[in-house]
């Protein structure tokens, strides 16, 4: 189901755009993956996609952890959301 809105999104641009839309979309996404984009874009070594993982796990657990607290706590959280 998730694949739907992002497929028709895909098939009404190569409809407007193409072979020229199609090599675009295989750069951007299978030669970034790759290594391999003729131009410079996200030139960082593997270490950095660790780095980034990471950072984003941390803010993750941190969010679960207030969470979990103020649950705990028995506070209402849902005044942080509103």
């Amino acid at each position: 189901m998730a694949l739907i809105i992002p497929a028709m999104w895909y098939y009404a641009a190569y409809k407007q755009g193409g072979e020229q839309f199609l090599s675009l979309v295989m750069e951007e996404n299978v030669g970034r993956f790759a290594g391999k984009m003729t131009y410079g874009s996200h030139e960082n070594p593997a270490s950095y996609n660790l780095l980034m993982l990471i950072a984003g796990v941390v803010a993750l657990d941190a969010y679960a952890t207030g969470f979990a607290v103020c649950s705990a706590m028995e506070k209402d959280v849902t005044q942080y959301f509103y």
